[in-house]
């Protein structure tokens, strides 16, 4: 059950503090060592075999699922799903966070600098933090805006999922991967 670990954290605090009256999200995320009781009214458990526990409560400490205890329990740091439905985070494996498709964006490619991409991303990591995903693989991102964005985030500086990132991606002349196309 431990496996469920930071995913499960941030898909609780980020997603389920949006629907829960509590504190804000950052105020949930344990810092140093510090316990976080969440309290679940139905929660996936295991996810290979799709059982759903009733009335639980996650204890979180630095940032893992320690323990999950029968009932609601748990004092000082709490998230009050005791209403929501909590699973573990969502995994994409194939993401681009600082770009998106649109008509302008073979133009955007080259006209909006790495800072301009690292705002963008900031904007679209949140968004996916929001749907659901705890983890996802960023590849041929800008290195400068997507490496500042997986770390920012991993700072607790932004909201977002965490980041593997690739960074830019290498291409022959007018691969895949050539911004000019």
């Amino acid at each position: 059950m431990k496996s469920f670990s930071l995913a499960l954290l941030a898909n609780l605090i980020f997603f389920g503090a949006s629907h829960a009256q509590q504190s804000p999200p950052s105020q949930a995320i344990p810092r140093n060592g510090e316990t976080v009781f969440v309290q679940a009214g139905r929660l996936l458990a295991d996810p290979e075999s799709g059982v759903v526990l009733r009335d639980k409560t996650l204890v979180i400490t630095a940032g893992r699922v320690a323990e999950i205890r029968d009932g609601f329990v748990g004092e000082g740091n709490v998230v009050d799903l005791r209403q929501h439905f909590v699973m573990p985070g969502l995994i994409d494996s194939h993401v681009h966070l600082t770009s998106e498709q649109n008509p302008n964006g073979r133009l955007m490619a080259v006209t909006e600098s790495d800072a301009d991409r690292a705002i963008l991303g900031a904007q679209y990591a949140r968004r996916t933090l929001m749907a659901g995903f705890t983890t996802v693989a960023d590849l041929g991102g800008p290195n400068d805006s997507v490496f500042a964005l997986r770390d920012g985030i991993a700072a607790g500086q932004i909201p977002g999922p965490r980041i593997v990132a690739s960074g830019r991606s290498i291409s022959v002349h007018g691969g895949h991967g050539d911004v000019n196309g």
